[in-house]
């Protein structure tokens, strides 16, 4: 398995505690026995890491290692990735060990994302190959997106988003094409207390630019559709200064994941603005009630040239 599809499987992982549960059970049988270090000494770094691993794994491990393509470290998440979690990262540390305070230094929180950092890393080393410890951070930190509040990464955004009608609730029909040439906000919303803070800051950004210099649309997933009794009470508690879209197709909130926020889909409130060019250039994944206001306001005037 790729680093990047490690992250992939980490992330579904993430989703469903069950799955969890079991990989626990059975990470916790022979084949943990089978493949943990002959130690229990807590390294400081991964250079110390890869020299404890070799010097006291079994042999047979190791030969594994050598002998298989990097996709071997996939099946090792279980029993020697989750001994490293437990031993060099957890423990009785609490994610205070020094290993864990190390990776957390470099920007990576995550006991499994450690470990699958220390996996990847000793498979190269004894392959002879460069570690590429950057890399393999700054990809953890794209894909798993837990400490990633904005991402800035420009996208080209595919002709059916633009086209596609959406029906505004005051009973407007509008395209997002309308608004080519000039920049614009989308807000993927759930009715929370995030996208009230949202909404409140964007009515702000709306009447200091006005809305022939930007535009913003707020759009609610169909996931979380509302009555029309809830709209209404959505309207009058939030008022909104910028059209509200409740009832967008699944087919158009996949293919704004698929273009804009794949691979770690929505995190409500999603904030994405699409510059001048009609391309995307950053989004910010949630909502931060003190930082996200300030940190959208800049992107925007840096967007407006001013």
């Amino acid at each position: 398995m790729t680093v990047q599809e490690r992250i992939y499987s980490l992330l579904f992982a993430r989703l469903f505690p069950i799955c969890l549960l079991v990989s626990f059970t059975i990470a916790c049988g022979s084949v943990a026995a089978q493949e943990k270090p002959g130690t229990a000494q807590c390294p400081a770094n991964l250079t110390e890491c890869i020299k404890e691993l070799k010097a006291t794994l079994p042999s047979g491990t190791l030969d594994k290692f050598r002998s298989s393509p990097e996709t071997i470290t996939d099946d090792y998440d279980l029993s020697l990735g989750l001994w490293i979690c437990n031993n060099w990262i957890m423990g009785q540390w609490h994610h205070q060990s020094p290993l864990a305070k190390y990776f957390m230094a470099l920007g990576i929180e995550n006991a499994e994302d450690m470990s699958g950092i220390v996996l990847h890393s000793l498979w190269r080393d004894l392959h002879s190959q460069p570690i590429q410890l950057e890399e393999q951070v700054t990809l953890y930190k794209r894909l798993a997106l837990y400490n990633l509040p904005q991402i800035t990464e420009e996208r080209s955004i595919p002709e059916n988003i633009w086209n596609q009608a959406l029906r505004t609730y005051s009973g407007q029909l509008i395209r997002l094409a309308e608004f080519k040439g000039k920049p614009l906000i989308l807000l993927f919303f759930a009715d929370d207390t995030f996208t009230e803070s949202a909404i409140a800051s964007l009515n702000s950004i709306s009447k200091m630019y006005g809305a022939n210099t930007l535009k913003i649309v707020g759009i609610m997933p169909p996931p979380y559709s509302l009555d029309s009794k809830k709209k209404s009470d959505f309207m009058r508690k939030s008022q909104p200064s910028f059209p509200i879209v409740f009832d967008s197709t699944p087919e158009f909130e996949y293919a704004v994941q698929d273009a804009l926020t794949s691979p770690s889909g929505m995190n409500m409130p999603e904030t994405i603005l699409i510059g001048k060019n009609g391309k995307m250039i950053t989004r910010f994944h949630g909502w931060d009630k003190t930082d996200t206001p300030p940190a959208l306001e800049k992107s925007v005037r840096a967007t407006l040239g001013k």
